[in-house]
């Protein structure tokens, strides 16, 4: 790091730097190792720099492993691209607070530590993260994971969000004119049912010439096929384009699905014709004359 000066040591052993620039005064830094995050923040500080210094990955360090899992099979291809984007911002932050830190001297104390920031969900989406990241740390460098015994946070019991009444559709519908983004995405997700991280890449693709709409769930990889077989509603047909192929590879994955699901409505078409005939003769059997009392002739 440019303008850091050694002068001495501290009582700790650590290294007294002054950051002095050229013709200026000397500014003291903390006592702490030079890649400590709060060495690298009062360095970045001194030089007027908004950013703090990134820790250096040093040989051994959870900075450059942090790094390595970042690039592996198991969080690239293991994690949907959803999960990716979330556990990558955690793990950015763990690298900024723990970096200097050695992997091997990784212990359940201290990612308990790290989890007492957090509570209820947004402490065990972390925990996630860090077990994650622990179970690579154990086969890559062969040692006990340090999450295991790490415990979840309480959540407090809940039913969860409630469900918008008639009246409250009817008031968005009436705020939110169509051709608006946000009623586009609110039909969107009330006549398909899909989360919001598969809303957005719905288009008029996804619509194929059978009626389907079909897609792939992003959290989950599961294929997705809904019978679709009228024309567009008025809140789609802006946003539909006709040359509109992105979606062709998926409709071709969800052919079987679109197959299983057209042979289970022709079975439950056939039980439930079967089930009617028997209704039926069931109500001839009741109103039939019981035997005995037939009309003497």
């Amino acid at each position: 790091m440019k303008h850091l000066n050694p002068s001495g040591r501290f009582p700790s052993g650590n290294v007294r730097y002054y950051y002095r620039p050229k013709g200026q005064k000397g500014i003291a830094m903390p006592d702490l190792p030079s890649d400590h995050p709060n060495f690298l923040a009062a360095y970045a500080e001194a030089a007027g720099s908004k950013e703090p210094a990134r820790v250096r990955a040093g040989s051994g360090s959870l900075a450059l492993a942090v790094e390595g899992y970042l690039k592996s099979d198991v969080f690239l291809v293991g994690l949907s691209e959803g999960t990716r984007a979330a556990r990558r911002r955690m793990l950015d932050e763990i690298r900024e607070r723990y970096g200097h830190g050695r992997v091997i001297d990784l212990r359940t104390k201290h990612i308990e530590a790290d989890l007492n920031r957090f509570t209820g969900h947004a402490g065990n989406n972390h925990l996630k993260a860090w077990r994650g990241f622990g179970k690579w740390l154990a086969e890559t460098y062969k040692i006990a994971d340090p999450t295991t015994d790490a415990k979840k946070a309480p959540v407090a019991q809940s039913d969860g969000h409630p469900p918008w009444s008639e009246d409250e559709m009817t008031a968005f519908r009436a705020h939110w004119p169509i051709n608006t983004p946000e009623r586009l995405a609110f039909e969107v997700i009330f006549w398909t049912g899909a989360r919001i991280s598969d809303a957005v890449r719905l288009g008029g693709g996804n619509v194929d010439q059978e009626g389907w709409i079909a897609f792939r769930q992003q959290k989950t990889g599961g294929e997705v096929a809904i019978p679709f077989d009228r024309a567009l509603p008025g809140f789609a047909k802006p946003c539909r384009k006709s040359n509109d192929t992105s979606a062709t590879s998926t409709n071709e994955r969800c052919s079987a699905a679109r197959r299983r699901n057209k042979k289970f409505q022709l079975l439950r078409s056939k039980f439930q014709i079967r089930e009617k005939r028997q209704e039926h003769q069931m109500l001839e059997n009741s109103l039939a004359t019981p035997a005995g009392l037939e009309p003497a002739t």
